[in-house]
């Protein structure tokens, strides 16, 4: 080939090169520059016109906020050493700003360049390329590595912290007699034990009270089969304070395997939900409670929507007003006596303006028989005072108008009642007692409630009270209120209640025609809370979303837990991984070296860190740095080690570039 056209070729090498280079002079000081390529000017952000023909410094002069690095000096002594050694010369990442096109700032640049000499036929240096590699991405990749290493020590600290005050009980129970090898504060908090009373004992001869309640064959079937087992708001007794009680937990019984896969014991993860269970306990009662008395006396409820016109009623609502099923509005309005429309209109009419709605109609059913039912509701309002919801009550009070003397019994049942309701007739007999009075007292029918004489729900010391001091002060007073006991005749089972009674009166001569009583059970609690208190939180996964894969391994070695990063990077699940079977996704060529070298820092128990390679289970390839830190109980006892997982395959493919080129330019 002509000389004239391998220049030229060798002209397009120069000019096409992703490399950033410049021809430059050997006129020191000045280093003029004689070309440039356009790798170069994208680098460094400049035109051909700026450069060529002027001194390299002049073009590139130093930051003046920079007084450190001293790149000048370190750059012409660079030169130099090309020009007299007529070798090539490398720096490795030195930072040289470069000024911004248009201002005074500079940019902050690192790079690792080559000054490589061209030889005359003399052999004598003619001129020299300068050949600069921005590596200022690698340079913050390295500090910002730095900042992981201090942060990856910081959330060890976190976590052992995090552990230690986990709000939940964690424990391990290991063999046959499940001893307790490991218990947190809150597992001994829990338990209302201390540690020394837990640790190295078989747990059921610590927590006597649990032993027989069928936690033994939970924990036997866990060690047997290897299968969880999640236990919600479970009764556990416990003895606290010198007294048992039942507390109520949430818990997960998990195998505990060592390094070859056997299970020798249970991982237990416990949450003491005591109040949220007792609370929701509490409130499904009173609901419970509100439920029956409002079924017991028979009323009816809605939910009027004013804007739209629409309804929405219970199925006792609709029976009262004859049908069988609830319906729309229209079809609850053509039911109304035609009489009774007007006072229909004019009690909605001053409930949208007092808030409150009361009246009592006559309502036609299809076999043409004639009720009476009584409307009450509380009007809702928006924040402009228009009305926009009705919520209330319908009952059937035909009977009243019927028999006065049985409504006002009912009546003054209903306004009087809290909990057990009856009614005493003066012949000494209870001719009603709803459903929770049944239920208190052991009653299975009605026909039972009025031939069981009241003598025989009390005993004899109690019947004595209500003979001697509750009936005369009923009659006497016209009421009275006290504890009493009564007895339930199914189980025998004598208790308190606060009774609260009073004369009912015949209106008419005002004789005494019946006594009604209000019996609140002492047992049970109450009240109840208002609100379900928020459940503590479960110890939180705060590794999950790291960028940084985190893993631990328990004193033999075997991994007990890697992190969700992990998983990505290999593809594999956290069972995969548990033991030595994490090694499954160790590169091949580096496999036997990480398996030697892994164990013998564990005997060493030294902090270690070691390069190697993962592959995906789709075959991605990733280079990563692990380290290692060993791990030690309050005593100075070796647990094992916690370590973080480190991506560095960007790194590693910027050091092969580097070294490629380096190798091609040598």
């Amino acid at each position: 080939m002509p000389l004239a056209s391998r220049e030229g070729g060798y002209k397009a090498v120069f000019e096409n090169s992703l490399m950033p280079m410049l021809v430059m002079d050997v006129d020191a000081p000045y280093y003029t520059i004689l070309d440039v390529n356009p790798a170069y000017l994208e680098a460094t952000h400049t035109k051909r016109e700026d450069l060529l023909g002027k001194s390299v410094f002049a073009v590139f002069p130093a930051n003046p906020t920079d007084q450190d690095s001293k790149n000048i000096e370190r750059t012409i002594w660079s030169f130099n050493e090309a020009i007299k050694t007529k070798l090539p010369h490398t720096m490795s990442n030195y930072r040289y700003d470069i000024p911004i096109p248009g201002t005074n700032e500079f940019e902050e640049r690192y790079w690792t360049t080559s000054n490589t000499p061209v030889l005359n036929d003399q052999g004598e240096v003619e001129y020299f390329i300068h050949s600069p590699l921005n590596v200022t991405a690698f340079n913050k990749l390295a500090r910002k590595d730095e900042e992981n290493m201090e942060a990856l020590k910081m959330q060890r600290q976190q976590l052992y912290a995090t552990f230690m005050q986990a709000p939940v009980g964690i424990g391990i129970f290991k063999g046959q007699n499940f001893v307790v090898e490991l218990a947190n504060p809150s597992l001994c908090e829990l338990y209302g034990k201390t540690k020394e009373e837990l640790m190295g004992n078989p747990i059921f001869d610590v927590l006597t009270h649990a032993k027989g309640q069928g936690f033994e064959d939970l924990l036997h079937k866990v060690l047997t089969t290897g299968e969880a087992f999640r236990g919600d708001a479970y009764p556990v007794p416990l003895a606290k304070a010198g007294k048992v009680e039942n507390i109520y937990v949430n818990f997960v019984y998990e195998p505990f395997r060592e390094a070859d896969g056997s299970i020798t014991g249970v991982i237990a993860v416990a949450t003491d939900v005591t109040p949220q269970v007792t609370a929701a306990q509490a409130v499904n009662e009173a609901e419970e409670r509100l439920r029956m008395a409002v079924e017991a006396v028979g009323l009816g409820t809605y939910d009027l929507d004013l804007v739209n016109q629409k309804i929405v009623s219970s199925i006792l609502c609709a029976n009262i007003f004859g049908f069988s099923q609830p319906m729309d509005l229209s079809d609850y309005l053509s039911v109304f006596h035609p009489d009774d429309l007007l006072r229909r209109a004019d009690a909605h009419e001053k409930a949208l303006e007092t808030g409150r709605l009361f009246y009592e109609a006559r309502v036609l059913w299809p076999d043409k028989s004639e009720h009476w039912i009584r409307v009450e509701g509380k009007v809702s309002y928006y924040q402009d005072k228009a009305p926009y919801r009705i919520l209330g009550t319908v009952i059937d009070i035909t009977e009243p108008y019927r028999s006065r003397e049985e409504q006002r019994k009912l009546i003054s049942l209903v306004e009087n009642s809290v909990d057990l309701m009856s009614i005493l007739d003066m012949n000494g007999t209870n001719s009603y007692i709803n459903e929770a009075g049944k239920k208190m007292l052991g009653f299975e029918s009605d026909e039972q409630v009025k031939n069981v004489p009241i003598a025989n729900l009390h005993t004899p010391e109690c019947f004595e009270q209500v003979e001697q001091e509750v009936l005369p002060g009923v009659m006497d007073n016209g009421f009275w209120q006290g504890v009493i006991h009564v007895k339930n005749i199914k189980t025998e089972e004598c208790f308190p209640v606060f009774n609260s009674c009073f004369r009912i009166d015949d209106p008419v001569n005002g004789q005494p025609i019946a006594i009604g009583a209000v019996m609140r059970d002492m047992r049970p609690e109450l009240a109840a809370k208002q609100a379900l208190a928020d459940s503590e939180e479960m110890l939180r996964t705060i590794t999950t979303a790291a960028p940084t894969a985190l893993w631990m391994a328990d004193a033999n070695g075997a991994i007990t837990y890697v992190n969700q990063t992990w998983l990505k990077w290999t593809g594999t699940t956290l069972e995969d991984n548990i033991g030595d079977g994490w090694a499954a996704a160790v590169h091949p060529q580096d496999l036997a070296r990480i398996k030697n070298i892994i164990p013998a820092h564990f005997s060493a128990q030294q902090p270690y860190e070691e390069e190697y390679r993962i592959t995906h289970k789709d075959g991605t390839i990733r280079w990563c740095r692990t380290t290692g830190s060993p791990q030690y109980d309050k005593d100075g006892n070796f647990t094992g080690y916690v370590g973080a997982t480190v991506d560095i395959t960007e790194h590693k493919s910027l050091q092969q570039s580097k070294d490629e080129f380096i190798g091609m330019a040598s």
